[in-house]
C-alpha cells in the first residue's frame, strides 16, 4: 500500500486526510492546532477545518 500523499493534487480546503490509526489522527489534530497558534489570522478557517476533520474521522471509523 502506498502511504504517500499526492502533493500536486492535494487541495487543503477540499481534501480530508483519514489516518488508519488513532495515533495518526491525533498527530493531524496536533498539527492543525499548532497551525492555529502560529497563524492567528487564519484561526477561524483552521477551526472549521479541525471540526470537519474530527467529524469525518469519527464517521469513517464507524463505517470501517
Amino acid at each position: 500500500m502506498n502511504n504517500q500523499i499526492d502533493i500536486e493534487n492535494f487541495d487543503e480546503d477540499e481534501d480530508i486526510i483519514l489516518p488508519d490509526t488513532i495515533c495518526g489522527e491525533l498527530r493531524l489534530i496536533l498539527f492543525i492546532t499548532l497551525r492555529m497558534i502560529k497563524l492567528p489570522a487564519e484561526r477561524k478557517k483552521l477551526y472549521i477545518e479541525l471540526k470537519r476533520q474530527i467529524y469525518f474521522y469519527i464517521l469513517w471509523m464507524k463505517n470501517k
